[in-house]
């Protein structure tokens, strides 16, 4: 009986990291967050909030160069760079276990509305306004993705509704990393 509860549980699908809010490290710096999600340990409802991953700049400690980052989340680790290091309108994400996903400007010029690709999926992630980064979403035929600002004006404090459950976290967080960079003041 052992043996099939073992063999049972080995099949059960691994759940997929949940990402509720993000939050820079430091208040007085936008070169590195922290992810939060429900502490899966946690006895209240709604489930506390505990740091599940981190994106931060790759050259924190040396230079701050924008253009390159680490990130930890979902069991998985990897980096974001430009594409080309003159070029701001096309990103890449890469996991350290092979997943690419491409970020890319629809519009030249226009930051606000990104094509987010994984080569088998292809997502429109877009600011509601032009002139207000505050608020980001994407709505596709596997759910729904937003990104707001806890506080008007305030771009350290993000909130999450993530009802993608069957999208790739890569995915999302290139959502997340768009939103926080371009957001995000740079001086």
């Amino acid at each position: 009986m052992l043996k099939w509860i073992l063999v049972f549980g080995l099949l059960q699908p691994a759940t997929a990291q949940v990402v509720t809010s993000i939050s820079t490290q430091f208040s007085d710096s936008f070169v590195a967050w922290d992810l939060f999600g429900p502490d899966s340990l946690s006895t209240t409802v709604p489930p506390e909030e505990v740091v599940v991953g981190y994106l931060q700049l790759r050259w924190l400690e040396v230079q701050e160069d924008w253009t390159e980052w680490d990130f930890e989340a979902d069991n998985r680790r990897g980096t974001i760079r430009l594409k080309w290091k003159n070029d701001p309108s096309e990103w890449e994400l890469r996991t350290f276990d092979g997943k690419i996903v491409t970020m890319k400007t629809i519009w030249k010029g226009n930051f606000t509305q990104w094509r987010i690709t994984d080569n088998n999926q292809t997502y429109t992630y877009r600011s509601k306004y032009t002139n207000d980064l505050g608020s980001w979403s994407c709505n596709h035929s596997q759910g729904y993705f937003e990104m707001e600002v806890w506080n008007a004006s305030d771009p350290r404090d993000w909130q999450l509704n993530d009802q993608m459950e069957s999208v790739d976290f890569s995915i999302k967080l290139a959502m997340i990393f768009l939103t926080t960079y371009y957001s995000s003041p740079k001086a």
